[in-house]
């Protein structure tokens, strides 16, 4: 039996632009955009609206908690964790998005987490920051790694790679920290032909 292909949105002009908008500056009011991109009002509040609702584009806050930031967090490690093959991956992530202890921990600890896949086995990629590099280990030997056995078995986890994390280069294809930002948004100067939508 063949799969069913879901259709996937195109985005038109109008939107690319919105979308592009937006990137600059996420908190841009409709009135803003319409100016920026000579696009009438009401079209981009409709549009907006639409790749809102069908989950396109989305918006969250990324609080700078590093050195240059808050400095609260020094420390950052990158971890791939694989795991035994019979752990599918919607086992894994209803596991990840359910237990309490587990979200918990994750929202004090834990930068980005992805489920992947490492030679054929299913992997735990997260990136964890915390004060200090002792922190760090104690953080994921003590609460983590204990966390995962305790809802996915003793002997479930077969290799663990890491590596340190020095400096963030890039986010979500189009912010460069160290190039593109000012005071927490996208440089006016940044060129549109370098901001990617699709």
């Amino acid at each position: 039996m063949k799969e069913k292909q879901i259709s996937k949105p195109k985005l038109d002009e109008q939107e690319v632009k919105i979308i592009k908008a937006l990137i600059r500056n996420p908190r841009m009011s409709d009135n803003k955009i319409a100016k920026f991109t000579n696009i009438p009002v009401m079209t981009v509040n409709r549009k907006r609206k639409k790749l809102e609702e069908s989950e396109v584009i989305s918006y969250f806050t990324d609080v700078k908690r590093d050195e240059e930031g808050l400095g609260r967090f020094t420390a950052h490690q990158l971890y791939i964790l694989k795991f035994k093959p019979n752990l599918t991956i919607e086992k894994f992530s209803h596991i990840l998005e359910n237990d309490a202890e587990l979200r918990v921990m994750a929202a004090r600890c834990v930068d980005s987490m992805y489920i992947g896949e490492r030679d054929g086995y299913p992997t735990l990629i997260c990136i964890l920051e915390t004060r200090t590099n002792k922190g760090l280990i104690n953080f994921f030997n003590s609460k983590l790694v204990p966390a995962l056995i305790r809802l996915l078995g003793e002997d479930s986890i077969i290799e663990i790679i890491t590596s340190k994390i020095n400096y963030k280069v890039r986010l979500l294809h189009n912010y460069v920290p160290s190039v593109n930002m000012e005071k927490g948004r996208m440089k006016k100067e940044w060129p549109d032909e370098l901001i990617f939508v699709e």
